[in-house]
């Protein structure tokens, strides 16, 4: 008979892929399984093992791909064909996350498991947008779900204990139901004027953050096309952000100061051209990571930069090199904007300049090492 396998049920953070603990990523590369959902970022994924099963149990909304019971019955099968599943959630496993559902399901059945606590985006992403959820002297903070079980018929929230029970209030996935929430909280004495804050895709470089007060704001989300998955604050402690937002200014592209006409960038003999090179897949995020890199780029080096993806995305990284080529050009870099060195880095990207310098003998082709804009 086979020997029970185990079950990690670890929380892999609420977006930033470095925002992972040691204990997570250890569990990553151990698995014979890894089942993820929705809101974990798939990077994360290049750690696990090649032969790893990667198991895609999202639910986006109130869509779900995969109902939670047969979530649990996947992760109870799984180990008892003696596998390691590590089933990873977005943010911590046991916020929201239904990963108590998960862990009496592996308890009932007799299945080893260990919870690996991630960092949540309940605290995080206020954190990233510049907003402390506890401030002395000013606020503490609860943390509600803004999304119900849907089979429950009416709400649990006691809105008018809730409402001005703390100064502030953390609503996680609640965007869908923003009208509702501002409507309670202003009919159990919330005053309309109250800050509150919006923060989608918190902790990524799509990070976005609209601030207003509860009688604005869902005019506010409407003209911005708001979308989730978002956090809501409410309080007081939204005003620290004019202060302490230091992610979103870390996004800004600043132009360089005294850039060099391009007709005399990097002229010369051994003249210099950079390929900036990135995932097809991810292009609404490879645009801004391509921006900041350039940015640094122009700013120390007075050379031409010029942009790819791999996969299915425009321009290629063909059509970039015949666009960056001119009678100058001795040497052309590629680098890699990615986090972390996967299959890209280490068969894809080797095997197109290969054949570039196949087709361009007088160039030389190199590759740094990968630089992912964080």
């Amino acid at each position: 008979m086979k020997e029970t396998g185990k079950v990690y049920l670890v929380g892999a953070g609420p977006g930033d892929t470095k925002l992972i603990t040691l204990r997570g990523l250890e569990c990553i590369k151990e698995a014979d399984v890894i089942a993820y959902d929705h809101l974990v970022n798939s990077e994360l994924l290049v750690f696990a093992r090649p032969e790893t099963e990667i198991i895609y149990v999202g639910k986006k909304g109130y869509h779900h791909r995969v109902e939670q019971e047969k979530i649990n019955q996947l992760l109870v099968e799984k180990a008892m064909q003696g596998k390691i599943v590590t089933r990873l959630k977005g943010g911590d496993p046991f916020i929201f996350g239904r990963g108590g559902e998960e862990a009496l399901a592996l308890a009932e059945n007799n299945i080893p498991f260990e919870i690996v606590p991630g960092v949540s985006s309940a605290y995080a992403v206020p954190a990233y947008a510049g907003i402390p959820v506890t401030h002395r002297g000013l606020s503490s903070a609860i943390f509600v779900t803004g999304r119900e079980d849907e089979t429950k018929g009416k709400s649990q929230i006691d809105w008018q204990k809730l409402a001005t029970a703390s100064d502030t209030l953390v609503f996680l996935m609640g965007v869908k139901n923003l009208p509702l929430i501002i409507e309670k909280l202003i009919e159990h004495g919330r005053a309309k004027e109250t800050p509150i804050a919006l923060i989608r895709s918190g902790t990524t470089m799509e990070q976005e953050t609209i601030v207003g007060t509860l009688e604005t704001i869902i005019s506010q989300a409407e003209q911005n096309k708001f979308k989730p998955p978002a956090i809501i604050v409410v309080g007081e402690a939204v005003n620290l952000r004019k202060k302490l937002a230091w992610f979103e200014k870390k996004l800004e592209v600043t132009p360089h100061p005294n850039p060099l006409p391009q007709g005399e960038r990097g002229r010369g003999s051994n003249m210099i051209g950079i390929l900036l090179l990135g995932h097809g897949s991810r292009q609404k995020n490879a645009e801004r990571e391509f921006n900041l890199v350039s940015n640094v780029i122009s700013t120390l080096i007075p050379y031409p930069v010029c942009q790819a993806v791999l996969g299915n995305g425009e321009p290629t990284i063909e059509t970039a090199v015949e666009n960056l080529i001119n009678p100058d050009i001795k040497k052309i870099i590629v680098a890699p904007v990615f986090l972390f060195e996967g299959t890209h880095v280490q068969i894809d990207i080797p095997d197109k300049l290969n054949n570039l310098r196949l087709k361009y003998p007088s160039i030389e082709f190199e590759m740094t090492d990968c630089c992912g804009a964080d």
